[in-house]
C-alpha cells in the first residue's frame, strides 16, 4: 500500500535553516506585497529625525 503524503509530517529543520528559509520568503514577498514592502522600508529607514521630527 502506498504511503499517504498528507499524513507525513514536514521534515524538521535546524534553527539556522529556519532563519534562512524565513529570509528567502521575506525577500520574495517584499516586492510583491505592499504591506511587506512598506514594513521593510520603515525598518531600513535611518533618517529618524527627518521622518519623525
Amino acid at each position: 500500500m502506498a504511503a499517504n503524503l498528507m499524513d507525513d509530517k514536514p521534515p524538521r529543520v535546524g534553527p539556522l535553516q529556519a532563519v534562512v528559509d524565513a529570509w528567502i520568503v521575506l525577500a520574495w514577498l517584499t516586492p510583491q506585497v505592499p504591506v511587506v514592502k512598506a514594513a521593510a522600508k520603515l525598518a531600513t529607514n535611518q533618517d529618524h529625525m527627518g521622518t519623525f521630527g
